[in-house]
């Protein structure tokens, strides 16, 4: 059960998850069903620009990227979540960084670069972007990355930082088939710390997002649209802290 479904089940509603694996079509039919009212509001999580297709009337929250004036947005501290992975990586004794993530950068995700530079340009730290091709085999661009940069079979960076779990476990797993020791010579650390299932033991380093905070807000937010109660208009955006989650990409 997501944390979504728990809260929304606190007040006697059900969920319907609809995934569009960002296919724009996809999400104009799921919105689509909230303007004909076959739900009762709407949680998205979409990087497209919907702000067009949602009536003012429908209640919505958005998680991640604001839609509009009209609904109000919950997000996760991105800057400081990039500026945290940087000090985490640089705490542990990294001294030349690298960020890995793949193009375009945009939305939280350039909030998490831009944490991260600013606190390797604070802090004398040497560091390096690299952003594989928007392609559907992207992650060959790391794997080269890492073969141009290992001198003597010493990758030529000491703490890598990505804007997604996924980015950062594909870094890695590529690191490792080059024989790169990951944490002893390497340490890397995510963004996200989601877990798939309760028990899932962590294993790469991450800085988590409070999802289960996120749900209960979001619901919040939603229950009191249903109540047609005025949203307060200055306080549309809600902006939750992050954390750091130890994993074994990281030293102690």
């Amino acid at each position: 059960m997501t944390p979504y479904l728990i809260e929304l089940n606190k007040f006697g509603y059900k969920m319907i998850l609809c995934n569009s694996n960002s296919n724009y079509q996809e999400e104009i039919e799921y919105i689509e069903m909230a303007n004909t009212q076959k739900v009762a509001g709407v949680i998205t999580m979409s990087y497209s620009d919907i702000s067009e297709l949602v009536a003012p009337s429908i209640p919505l929250v958005a998680i991640e990227k604001k839609i509009s004036n009209h609904f109000p947005t919950i997000v996760s501290d991105n800057y400081a979540g990039g500026r945290l992975g940087a000090e985490q990586l640089h705490k542990r004794g990294a001294k030349k960084l690298l960020f890995v993530s793949k193009a375009p950068i945009k939305d939280v995700s350039e909030r998490r670069r831009q944490g991260f530079i600013d606190y390797c340009q604070e802090n004398n730290l040497r560091y390096d972007i690299m952003l594989a091709e928007d392609k559907r085999y992207f992650s060959s661009d790391y794997d080269h990355f890492i073969d141009n940069h290992l001198i003597n079979g010493k990758f030529q960076f000491d703490g890598v930082f990505s804007d997604t779990d996924e980015y950062a476990s594909d870094f890695w797993h590529l690191l490792v088939k080059h024989q790169v020791l990951v944490p002893k010579d390497v340490q890397i650390i995510g963004f996200d710390a989601a877990k798939i299932y309760p028990r899932q033991p962590i294993f790469l380093s991450a800085i988590r997002q409070s999802t289960e905070k996120m749900a209960e807000i979001a619901v919040q937010k939603l229950l009191t649209q249903f109540k047609s109660e005025k949203i307060d208009k200055d306080n549309l955006i809600t902006i939750l802290p992050v954390s750091y989650t130890q994993g074994i990409t990281t030293k102690s």
